[in-house]
Formats: C-alpha cells, structure tokens, sequence
C-alpha cells in the first residue's frame, strides 16, 4: 500500500471517530437521548478501536514501487 493512502485512510478514521463522538455529545447532552456513562463508555470504546485500526494501517509495510 502506497504511503500517501495510508495517511488518507488513517484521518479518515481519525475524523470518522471525532464525527462518531460529536453526535454521541449531541445524544446524551443536548437531546437527553442517551445516559452520560454510556456515552462515555461508548465514546472511550470507539477511539479506542478505530485508534487501533488506523495505526495497524499506518504500521503495515508499504509495497516497493516497480
């Protein structure tokens, strides 16, 4: 995998979680929707993973170019 599309597909996990977590804010906090300690745990859950997943990405070895 080529080095620039690693570091796409890496933000867009980053930005797909800060996305994930502001409507989880709006659920809970604003709309009453959804308890705080679910949210948090949900929220704590989710960066966790998709840290995971964008760092197992970026750490895969890039293909050598022909």
């Amino acid at each position: 995998m080529d080095k620039k599309i690693k570091i796409i597909l890496a933000s867009l996990i980053f930005s797909s979680v800060l996305v994930f977590l502001v409507f989880l804010y709006i659920a809970s906090v604003v709309m009453n929707k959804i308890p705080s300690k679910i949210a948090l745990i949900l929220g704590f859950a989710v960066t966790i993973s998709d840290s995971l997943a964008a760092l197992y990405i970026i750490s895969r070895p890039t293909t050598p170019k022909k």
